[in-house]
């Protein structure tokens, strides 16, 4: 979905294009399959986007597992079969987002690890979780794609170390998707035009409507792209936006009540991570979010699977945009 301005009026567009189609198809032909392993999504030349490369070593590290080492056939390259390009393996990544998932702090994370023999410091644990977010939300933007019925927006504060933030979000309605979380330093309309226009690449069309409980800012924001708003005062109608209430009490369940974050950005991060637990991990009546939308990713599937299919998926795609681009 796009929406841009013609003429006064808002157009909807679609932005998904074929390599986007393909490697959605191959990626839930992939997840569909019985006895599915990590070995089959080896992921293309990093250099020329090349799918015939070999593994020619397994590189150990003392304290920092292994990693596997790969050799392009076709342009010579070696590389490390990981989009990441962090020191550390898919297993330890995958145990950060675990563990940061579940609330513990790059202190208590540290202090896992060493006692799984792995010495990792706090600015190696915060840099492997911000770029483990930026695949996975560029992995989203492949393989999420949906109808939406309407959508519904909200915000709420949340304390940091330096003062008080505001959290938007927006969820699809039916599926309970959670599409966006924006955190500002006020209650903004800037604040709520980011949420919606973060949800765009996600959805087929514009939603019917979107909800709100009131507040001018989602108001000016619903109309100033050209969409319909549904909205009433909490003292109108309590339950105005009920569908995104159970997502709120759901996140303070993770979030602490003191302020232990230090900064915006380390409580963005944090969201984001759990914005892929509740849509990938948590079932709401039997059920994923993703899966709800048409995503066959089980949620026994663990962290380390997801990173694995999002590093694969992102790979391949600009393996796609590089071999157009090579003529190969």
């Amino acid at each position: 979905m796009r929406l841009v301005k013609n003429s006064g009026k808002n157009k909807i567009l679609l932005g998904y294009d074929q390599a986007r189609h393909r490697i959605r198809k191959e990626i839930f032909d992939t997840l569909r399959r019985e006895n599915l392993s990590l070995d089959m999504m080896s992921i293309p030349c990093h250099s020329c986007g090349s799918k015939n490369v070999r593994s020619i070593e397994i590189r150990e590290r003392k304290r920092k597992g292994e990693v596997k080492v790969l050799k392009c056939q076709n342009c010579g390259r070696k590389f490390v079969d990981n989009l990441l390009r962090s020191h550390l393996d898919f297993s330890t990544i995958a145990t950060i987002l675990e563990l940061t998932s579940q609330f513990r702090s790059p202190s208590l994370i540290v202090r896992e690890l060493e006692k799984r023999g792995m010495r990792i410091s706090k600015p190696s644990i915060y840099s492997v979780l911000t770029k483990a977010v930026e695949v996975l939300i560029e992995f989203e933007e492949i393989v999420t794609f949906f109808e939406p019925t309407y959508l519904v927006i909200d915000d709420s504060p949340q304390k940091i170390s330096r003062g008080k933030v505001w959290i938007t979000n927006l969820i699809d309605a039916k599926s309970r998707y959670w599409l966006a979380c924006v955190v500002s330093q006020t209650r903004s309309l800037d604040a709520s035009l980011e949420a919606i226009r973060r949800s765009e690449p996600l959805l087929q069309s514009a939603p019917s409507y979107i909800k709100s409980d009131g507040y001018q800012g989602h108001i000016k924001a619903i109309k100033e792209l050209g969409l319909k708003s549904v909205y009433a005062t909490k003292k109108e109608n309590y339950g105005i936006v009920n569908e995104i209430e159970s997502l709120h009490s759901w996140i303070r369940s993770h979030l602490p009540k003191e302020a232990v974050f230090k900064t915006e950005s380390s409580l963005k991060t944090f969201l984001e991570i759990l914005r892929f637990k509740h849509n990938f991990f948590r079932e709401i009546g039997g059920k994923t979010p993703a899966q709800r939308v048409g995503i066959p990713f089980k949620p026994s599937m663990g962290w380390k699977f997801l990173l694995k299919i999002a590093i694969w998926a992102v790979a391949e795609y600009r393996a796609s945009e590089k071999r157009m681009e090579l003529g190969i």
